[in-house]
């Protein structure tokens, strides 16, 4: 599958008005959102990739790098296609906003 390219010219951020709250528990990552009142229950990869966000906008190819250094692990197709699903997801759950330029 090629890379989503879309995806990863995208910038993605959090709100500075709203900061996240990111706690982690082994396998499980818990955040609160301020601003909405709500709370999500997410997978540890999903509570990382969250935690390395920011209000500074980043594209998916600097955050794939970040999560690859994070993790110790090699960038390849299936860590962008990762990337890009939890991106997705973090998204259509209101936690993270998208600026497609």
């Amino acid at each position: 599958m090629p890379l989503n390219v879309a995806m990863h010219q995208a910038l993605w951020f959090t709100h500075s008005s709203f900061p996240l709250e990111i706690r982690s528990f082994d396998e499980d990552c818990l955040v609160f959102h301020p601003g909405a009142g709500d709370t999500f229950v997410l997978d540890a990869f999903s509570g990382f990739l969250l935690s390395l966000l920011s209000p500074a906008a980043q594209d998916g190819v600097q955050l794939t790098s970040l999560v690859a250094a994070g993790l110790g692990v090699a960038i390849d197709q299936s860590l962008h296609d990762q990337v890009d699903g939890c991106l997705s997801d973090l998204y259509g759950l209101g936690l993270i906003e998208c600026d497609t330029q």
